[in-house]
């Protein structure tokens, strides 16, 4: 993951192989489409909701290469399993942060 025009820009660039691109294209809109429904999650402490979508993004995006998405669901996962309800609205933030800076390049 390399930031892209620097920190200030605030974007991040995540390089994948080309063969990865519909799988990530995928994977990231589901991801986008997530977070209103995370969002409600957390509001209303749902930690099942949390943990499982937590561990699903956890193994996916490392499956896909995205390490930072990996790093949100480990931690998102973690907080849910120790019923942390503020942690969790924290990182569900994070993760719509991330995913919103997020651009792919294909090599």
């Amino acid at each position: 993951m390399t930031p892209a025009g620097g920190p200030a820009a605030g974007r991040v660039v995540v390089l994948l192989q080309r063969r990865l691109e519909p799988l990530a294209v995928r994977f990231l809109a589901n991801r986008r489409a997530e977070i209103a429904p995370l969002r409600e999650a957390a509001a209303s402490a749902d930690f099942d909701t949390l943990r499982r979508s937590a561990h699903d993004l956890k193994g996916l995006a490392g499956s896909l290469g995205f390490v930072e998405l990996t790093k949100l669901g480990a931690a998102l996962e973690g907080a849910a399993q120790r019923s942390d309800a503020s942690e969790a609205k924290h990182l569900v933030e994070s993760l719509a942060d991330h995913l919103a800076s997020l651009r792919v390049d294909y090599l």
